[in-house]
């Protein structure tokens, strides 16, 4: 179960993730914990559902968001992760725009996140300048991630990227505790290409597969391969 959070928790998660936003006495800054609202969300939680209205601004203070498209074939495709300290890029462009939630929000751990409705956002995006650099920051550096993903989903070539993936899961030479469907979404591919190619690693002596695990054998060579 989600732990209850005391006001010393949230004030301490938020001087730690959000410290640009305590400043700036002119724009009364101060007062915009007044609006904001607190949340916890177990694990596997669809926080955002697909076509969803936007009424909420979304500051992740702990844990981690997935936003991932589903295709009509019912192929899951990750787009970003929001992280603590970032905010939803979309739910952003939503609230501007006045458009609904194109994709979909999901806790991949237990998740903290603050939000602010949406007159308290647009009160503060219209008359505090530190607030309105922090949401455009936000939005210009994760969009730059957002293009980077759909270029490596765009790629041919399904190796090259598939080897960078593995070695950002392979934290201190650990066992890699995913399925091939886990990776398949990471890359935005379909299970059975992500198989065939993990298996090609595999005959190659790179890595060794069993249930749920992949183990890096040969960490050099995927090194070489995601960077070809």
């Amino acid at each position: 179960m989600p732990e209850n959070l005391s006001i010393a928790d949230i004030n301490s998660l938020w001087k730690s993730h959000f410290s640009s936003l305590m400043g700036g006495s002119k724009d009364n800054i101060p007062s915009l914990m007044d609006g904001v609202q607190s949340h916890v969300f177990e694990a596997n939680t669809l926080v955002t559902p697909k076509n969803s209205l936007c009424q909420h601004y979304l500051m992740n203070a702990r844990g981690s968001l997935r936003i991932q498209l589903v295709t009509e074939s019912g192929r899951e495709v990750t787009l970003y992760r929001v992280q603590p300290g970032e905010a939803c890029i979309l739910t952003t462009s939503c609230l501007i725009s006045h458009q609904r939630f194109p994709a979909e929000a999901i806790t991949e751990s237990e998740v903290v996140a603050f939000t602010l409705n949406e007159s308290i956002f647009n009160h503060y995006l219209n008359h505090s300048s530190v607030f309105r650099r922090f949401v455009f920051q936000n939005l210009g550096q994760r969009l730059a991630d957002v293009l980077k993903r759909i270029d490596q989903m765009c790629s041919p070539a399904v190796d090259q990227t598939l080897a960078g993936i593995l070695l950002k899961f392979n934290q201190l030479n650990a066992p890699i505790v995913k399925t091939h469907q886990d990776i398949a979404v990471e890359m935005g591919m379909a299970r059975e290409t992500i198989s065939r190619h993990l298996k090609c690693f595999e005959n190659q002596g790179w890595v060794k597969l069993a249930r749920n695990t992949i183990i890096i054998r040969d960490a050099d060579a995927l090194s070489k391969l995601s960077m070809i």
